[in-house]
């Protein structure tokens, strides 16, 4: 609805936008359908003009998807079964044609770039937009490609700087093909595979016939759990396949790898066609050191080459704080790999014993339930971009911030965030979190299973 013409004597009737659906996101929709439910107004595409629309710039990245998120959630509510109409108009085609006319109209010669990915947000879609802006500085277009799923059924999903979302039926590979090969693609990368299965990106890229590079972004290449996290939430140091299929029987598999991973069947299965892909790139990056070692172990003779997502920043202490903050911080969604059972044993040891230490999660848990029972905790929710966290931090002035995920993470922005910030880092000494404050000398570490009395005293030895 960013371009729309309004019968005046409707509005009229109808009124404006409600109030109730705030800045950006749903407001049209409900205008829509409020105006076809009371007055019976038909509503019409003109597909004869094009307006360009460059997404996600008066609000950003982040308040676009949480915006979409709660514009989803209302119009269901307040128009039962509104998603699932408008999802079968978009994936039943009603507008392939003037897209396809589209297309041809304002296809460009310019140099392409396919990323190979998937829609899940969190750090690779951060690492995605730095590379989306600097194709864009230097003239370039990019196609995104991913998987995703409706009422069971699996589309592939193509998106880019100048083309309109096409989606292919999962099977019909070659009309997808004869769709890319129409562009002048001079370069793919593979960053993940998504809710594809390791063979259908196999089955891909032969068929595209080109060179390819590959990112090493998490471990869904040899886990279907994809962070190494066994079904009794440790660290499993990457086992043999035989271990991992008991794993993987008795744990919940996360998204992507819920819709992907029964397609293959086996851990062995995986990592046979993971290993096929990965050698077959002509280079293969890892954004860690612990990265590249892990995937040795798994695919001893394969090439990896370590490359960071951006040069560590000269770290500065956040003066402010120093002087008196008794706060200590924990930025972003924190799930169970994340810690977060771990931060809940550290707030109940440090509310009976250095009960003037807050804890405060800058965003939200897997379980905020669990952490609201303690007194020493707070919880500000999920914040948008940040401008939002600066506002949050001026508020609360921490003067540390906590990095204890169980699993090896493999870059960790979380962490290049509350550096930036200058909050003083305690982390566990595992992943990439380890590998870049090793290198800085920055930080205290500790083992994954250090005692949480230890923890807790050198943090409050820290701040008192």
């Amino acid at each position: 609805g960013f371009c729309m013409m309004i019968n005046g004597d409707i509005y009229e009737k109808i009124g404006g936008f409600g109030k109730e659906w705030g800045k950006g996101y749903g407001e049209e929709v409900d205008w829509c359908l409020k105006s076809a439910n009371e007055l019976g107004v038909l509503h019409g595409c003109y597909t004869g003009v094009f307006v360009y629309h460059e997404g996600s710039v008066s609000f950003g990245q982040e308040m676009r998807i949480e915006g979409e998120r709660r514009a989803g959630e209302l119009l269901e509510k307040k128009y039962p079964g509104f998603n699932s109409k408008i999802q079968s108009y978009v994936y039943e085609g009603a507008l392939n044609q003037a897209k396809i006319n589209l297309d041809l109209s304002i296809r460009s010669s310019k140099d392409t770039h396919l990323f190979i990915s998937h829609s899940f947000g969190g750090g690779i879609e951060t690492y995605l937009n730095t590379k989306y802006v600097e194709l864009k500085k230097s003239g370039k277009d990019y196609i995104n490609l991913k998987v995703v799923t409706f009422a069971d059924l699996q589309y592939w999903q193509v998106s880019g700087s100048f083309y309109t979302d096409r989606y292919f039926e999962i099977g019909d590979i070659a009309g997808l093909i004869k769709w890319l090969e129409k562009r002048n693609l001079t370069s793919i990368s593979v960053e993940h595979m998504g809710n594809a299965s390791a063979n259908e990106i196999y089955e891909l890229l032969k068929l595209l016939n080109k060179s390819y590079s590959l990112m090493l972004h998490d471990f869904s290449w040899v886990c279907p759990k994809i962070n190494l996290v066994d079904q009794l939430g440790r660290y499993c140091n990457l086992r043999e396949s035989t271990t991992c299929e008991l794993c993987v029987e008795k744990s919940n598999l996360p998204s992507p790898s819920a819709i992907s991973f029964p397609k293959l069947g086996t851990v062995a299965s995986l990592r046979k066609v993971s290993y096929k892909i990965i050698k077959g790139s002509t280079v293969v990056e890892a954004p860690s050191i612990s990265t590249r070692q892990i995937y040795l172990k798994a695919f001893p003779d394969i090439d990896v080459k370590v490359k960071a997502h951006h040069r560590e920043r000269p770290f500065k202490q956040r003066e402010k704080s120093y002087a008196s903050s008794k706060v200590v911080a924990i930025l972003g969604a924190i799930s169970d790999v994340k810690g977060l059972y771990k931060y809940k044993d550290l707030a109940d040891y440090m509310e009976r014993n250095y009960p003037n230490v807050t804890i405060v999660f800058f965003g939200y848990t897997s379980n905020d339930e669990l952490l609201s029972q303690n007194k020493n905790v707070k919880i500000t929710g999920k914040y948008s971009g940040r401008e939002d966290l600066l506002k949050l931090i001026d508020i609360y002035d921490p003067s540390i911030c906590l990095h204890f995920s169980i699993w090896p993470e493999t870059f960790s922005y979380t962490l290049s965030e509350s550096l930036s910030l200058g909050l003083y880092p305690f982390y566990f000494k595992i992943g990439a979190v380890n590998d870049r404050l090793t290198k800085c000398k920055l930080g205290q570490g500790f083992s994954v299973d250090e005692d949480v009395s230890l923890v807790a005293k050198a943090i409050y030895d820290f701040i008192k």
